[in-house]
């Protein structure tokens, strides 16, 4: 039958930023692959894109965590993704 395929994203990570790739247009690829407009997503596990500007505010959602590091701040995340394979039921070929 026919087969769909499904992500799961495990992540520490408080946000997942999705890119939808409206600015693809004819974009070179691997092994001379052309991308258009919609034609790819990437998603971006990350901390909240405001956190910046809140860290050490009063009465600020703890989600919103401390983002600066540098040289001597260690920083750790943890992305897995999940790629799989399963039978679609029903609909065109399934």
């Amino acid at each position: 039958g026919a087969k769909g395929r499904t992500l799961r994203v495990y992540t520490d990570m408080p946000a997942v930023h999705l890119y939808t790739g409206n600015f693809l247009d004819n974009t070179n690829g691997k092994a001379g692959a052309k991308y258009g407009k919609h034609q790819g997503f990437c998603l971006e596990c990350e901390n909240l894109p405001n956190a910046i500007n809140l860290e050490g505010k009063e009465g600020v959602d703890t989600a919103f965590k401390p983002i600066i590091v540098g040289p001597s701040k260690a920083y750790k995340g943890t992305i897995v993704f999940d790629f799989s394979s399963v039978a679609r039921l029903g609909g065109p070929g399934g």
